[in-house]
């Protein structure tokens, strides 16, 4: 088994390559990190080559996916994150699904999100990168989040993965 550590987690407020420094000192083969668009991209290349060491995951940027206006600009922005995952080597993208909508019917926000993970396949399958999405912790540090169930979460991927998305592979 290969561990990996989220560097924006653990190494708050310190230096990026001084944290990854750390993580490889401290035997970890990877890292993971939330925001791409606010790092310097070239550096974290330079710096987890030099250390051999992986980008396990980042982050998508964040949009929601419960409000089909905004699929466009997640699509866009998963775009974008494709990209800079292929420059990091990045197997895996992390992305949040947005806020709960009080005004909107959960079923409804819930089709949103299906149909906009629907949505991106192509372009997943394309560049060879998995996304993951996470049920969150309203009570302590996400509230008004819409996810909050692994139970729920697990649906919505058994819904998403219909044999038509499902590689010839594992079927």
């Amino acid at each position: 088994m290969r561990y990996s550590i989220c560097v924006d987690a653990v190494f708050e407020g310190k230096d990026f390559g001084e944290s990854l420094e750390t993580v490889k000192r401290l035997g970890f083969q990877g890292f993971e990190f939330w925001s791409w668009w606010d790092k310097d991209i070239p550096a974290i290349v330079e710096k987890k080559t030099s250390l051999d060491l992986e980008v396990t995951a980042c982050c998508t940027k964040f949009i929601s996916l419960v409000n089909p206006a905004c699929r466009g600009d997640y699509l866009d922005g998963l775009k974008e994150s494709l990209t800079v995952a292929k420059t990091l080597g990045c197997p895996r993208l992390i992305s949040q699904v947005g806020d709960e909508r009080p005004d909107v019917p959960r079923a409804k926000q819930q089709a949103s999100l299906v149909e906009g993970l629907r949505a991106c396949v192509p372009f997943l399958e394309k560049a060879g990168v998995t996304l993951v999405f996470e049920p969150l912790n309203t009570r302590v540090d996400h509230p008004g989040y819409y996810l909050t169930q692994s139970a729920e979460a697990f649906d919505i991927v058994d819904t998403v993965a219909s044999e038509t998305n499902i590689p010839e592979s594992e079927t």
